[in-house]
């Protein structure tokens, strides 16, 4: 799972951002790992939406790029999971642009949000703290 989280961070910061190499995606990619919890509940939810059916752990990575509603949400609690251990982590301002620019929907890293969120619209989408 690792290794999905951070070849996805570090492909789209590439593309993204000037110098990703200041993201430093692999670290994101290891704390967020610790805590996928919520995210499966969140995929578990929008799976349902989506097919009626219950979510089997599958290449969810591979999903994100086509569902901006669903990356808007990976973003999120990945940017959550960072900002929990380390609240002054360089890559927090990235994965904020990230987001905005991958969805057009900016949900605040301190912003405490349980699981099972569903976002349906993310374009315009704008969560504070």
């Amino acid at each position: 799972m690792i290794g999905a989280i951070r070849d996805y961070l570090e492909f789209h910061g590439r593309h993204c951002f000037r110098r990703p190499a200041e993201a430093r995606f692999a670290e994101v990619a290891e704390l967020f790992a610790q805590d996928t919890d919520f995210f499966r509940q969140d995929l578990e939810v929008r799976h349902a939406a989506l097919s009626g059916e219950a979510f089997a752990e599958a290449r969810w990575v591979d999903r994100l790029d086509l569902e901006p509603n669903l990356e808007a949400v990976f973003l999120y609690r990945c940017s959550r999971a960072v900002y929990l251990r380390e609240p002054e982590h360089p890559s927090l301002l990235h994965l904020a642009r990230l987001m905005k620019l991958r969805t057009g929907g900016e949900i605040y890293f301190r912003s405490a949000i349980g699981p099972r969120l569903r976002i349906v619209h993310s374009a315009g989408i704008v969560i504070g703290a």
